[in-house]
């Protein structure tokens, strides 16, 4: 006679066991998730960001360089214009 009431007893736990575990699977995977698309958005967020740094210190570069083409040209112009003077020529 006790049997039948374990049974009962097992197969009414039953579906409330598999509700709790799909749902704490379920429950982990959304944090899982969710930390993942964080995860993805701060990648891409830091990706910008040096992106953006990089293009910056180009035109840095760039504008040091004709800068440094300017001044250089000035230089040589001076350094003629001595050669010029000091050899009559």
């Amino acid at each position: 006679m006790t049997t039948p009431k374990r049974r009962s007893a097992f197969t009414r736990l039953l579906p409330w066991l598999v509700v709790f575990v799909l749902g704490g699977a379920a429950g982990y995977y959304v944090r899982d998730r969710q930390a993942h698309d964080r995860m993805q958005e701060t990648v891409e967020q830091t990706r910008r960001q040096m992106e953006r740094a990089a293009l910056e210190a180009i035109g840095r570069a760039q504008r040091a360089g004709s800068d440094f083409g300017a001044g250089a040209e000035a230089a040589a112009e001076s350094t003629k214009a001595a050669f010029r003077e000091l050899t009559g020529r």
